[in-house]
Parts: C-alpha cells; sequence; structure tokens
C-alpha cells in the first residue's frame, strides 16, 4: 500500500495547522534552532505574493509572537514528498517576500517524511555569485523524535502522528505505533480512523508481519487488535475495488465466449476441445469480438481462432 501524496501532504499540513506551537517546538528540539522567546503561535495566511502576476503560496505560515504582542518570529512551513525542480527558486522568494512584509526574522521549515528527499532539499540553495545561501531546516525522519511514551504522544498527538510516520518501520516501531494508537482513543471515530488509514499506508511488510505476529501469540492489547483489524478491512476493501474492474471485464469475456460457442454450434461447425478451451479462455475482448465476426463466415472453427 502507498499513501496518496495528496492526503499525506494534506494531513502534515494540517497537523501543523491545528497545532501552531509544533513547528516551534520542533525548530528548538528536533532541529536545534534558538527560537525566540514567546508567548503564542498563530496560522496566518500563506499567500506571499506581492509581484503580479507572480504567485507564492506556502503549505502554511505561522507566526510567534511575544509578550508584548511583537511578531518575534516567522516560520513558513512546506510539505516537500518528492524533488521539485521549482522550489530551489521559489522558497527563496518566500523567504525575501515574508521578511519584507513582516519586517521579522523568517525561517523556512521542510518537513521531508522520506529520507531521500530530506536529503534533497537539505542542498543550500546558492542565490548568486557572493550573495551566500539558503539553507532550508529540513525535518526528515532521522530529525523527528521517536515517541513511544503513551503519556507523551496524548500531550502532543501531532508529534506521535509524525513520530510513527518516520519511524513505524523501525526496529522500535511497534512501541511507536502502539504509543500512538493509546492516544488516538480521545478522538471521534471518524478522525481516528483518518490517522490509522494515513499510518497504515506507511507500513511494510515486515512491519504488518510483526504486528500479525503478535496478534497470533497474544501479545498484542485491544488497541493493536482493533488496529490491525481495521488495515486488513481497508486492504480487502482496496483489493475488492482493484480487482472488480477485471471481475467484470472477466464476465464479459465469458459471456462473448459463449456467445461465439453458440455462433458455431448454430451454423453446425464442430468445435475442438482444443479451439474450445482457446475460446473459454481468451480474456481479450477485442479478439473475442475479432472471432464472432470471422465465425459468421467461416468454413470451419479452426479458420476463427487462426493467427493473423
Amino acid at each position: 500500500m502507498a499513501a496518496m501524496p495528496g492526503k499525506l501532504h494534506e494531513a502534515i499540513v494540517n497537523f501543523f495547522r491545528d497545532r501552531p506551537t509544533l513547528a516551534a517546538t520542533l525548530l528548538a528540539d528536533a532541529l536545534g534552532v534558538a527560537v525566540p522567546t514567546h508567548r503564542t503561535a498563530r496560522v496566518v495566511e500563506s499567500n506571499l505574493t506581492e509581484l503580479k502576476p507572480t504567485e507564492y503560496r506556502a503549505d502554511l505560515v505561522i507566526e510567534l509572537v511575544d509578550g508584548a504582542g511583537r511578531l518575534v518570529l516567522a516560520i513558513i512551513l512546506e510539505v516537500q514528498l518528492d524533488d521539485d525542480g521549482d522550489k530551489p527558486f521559489v522558497w527563496p522568494a518566500y523567504v525575501g517576500t515574508l521578511r519584507a512584509r513582516k519586517r521579522c526574522a523568517v525561517c523556512l521549515l521542510v518537513v521531508a517524511p522520506d529520507e531521500a528527499i530530506a536529503a534533497w532539499c537539505r542542498k543550500p540553495i546558492e542565490v548568486g555569485p557572493g550573495m551566500g545561501a539558503l539553507t532550508p531546516l529540513i525535518l526528515g525522519p532521522s530529525a523527528v523524535p521517536v515517541v513511544t511514551a503513551r503519556a507523551t504522544a496524548r500531550k502532543n498527538l501531532g508529534l506521535a502522528v509524525l513520530s510513527a510516520l518516520a519511524h513505524g518501520n523501525d526496529p522500535d516501531g511497534v512501541r511507536v505505533l502502539t504509543a500512538l494508537l493509546g492516544a488516538l482513543g480521545a478522538l471521534d471515530e471518524k478522525q481516528r480512523r483518518f490517522y490509522i488509514n494515513l499510518v497504515a499506508d506507511r507500513l511494510n511488510a515486515a512491519t504488518r508481519a510483526a504486528l500479525e505476529a503478535m496478534m497470533v501469540t497474544g501479545q498484542a492489547d485491544g488497541e493493536l487488535i482493533d488496529f490491525m483489524g481495521q488495515v486488513e478491512a481497508r486492504i480487502a476493501r482496496e483489493t475488492e475495488a482493484q480487482l472488480a474492474p477485471v471481475l467484470e471485464a472477466r464476465g464479459e469475456a465469458r459471456g462473448e465466449a459463449r456467445a461465439l460457442l453458440t455462433l458455431l454450434a448454430a451454423r453446425d461447425l464442430p468445435v475442438s476441445d482444443a479451439v474450445r478451451t482457446q475460446i473459454v479462455s481468451c480474456t481479450d475482448l477485442a479478439t473475442l469480438d475479432r472471432w464472432i465476426a470471422r465465425a459468421a463466415t467461416a468454413r470451419t472453427a479452426d479458420e476463427v481462432v487462426a493467427a493473423e
């Protein structure tokens, strides 16, 4: 299973939108950035357009405000799921435009769930000869804290979800997943299923096998059993959806094959076992259509299925 990029991108952006303080926490704790002292964090308009007709829109902009109401830092948040050749050109524009608009310090935080993409994002962006470079702050899997304590997961669900996405397939992945599942109990059913499906999309076969083994040996608690039940049900639904067109095509092919055999019988053309097997095993509708057309004038059944 692979998560659809749009869903994963939207989910991560929403983590930070719903929890404005999360970006500052990760900058300080995971990346070692000296974040200014602040009292509140707020999400603001992410449209960074200054000059028309060019439009720049970041995924999210978060402002940190001190006790006196002064803006002390603006954080541009970008979620990056693949390498995008445009970003080295637009990211400096994001920073420059926001810095000019807000008249404060600005940093660019890029969340990259894949380590290879995180490495690509870390490359310094040369602005021009003698002008230095812009180096984004990258939150890749290796920088995301490993959350295995349920209390920590309940206190910071956004961090727990990011931890599960980054480390769910690690050697300690089962503990990470268990911590997240314990925190999801406080959510309503719709939200819980959304996060479960999101994390399940990232699990590899080895991790799923480890979880299934825990169920077989009786080591899984109720939350993990429920999680695996939902994962298995989801896999079944996806498999059924993927097979539906195939099964429908096979059903149409069987109908065409029966029609062809009926036509051959109506014309009193003997059909050998080999030809009958060739007809009923054919699943290509275009081929069956050609054979039916031939059957109207062919002198033998062998002529109907003869290679062109």
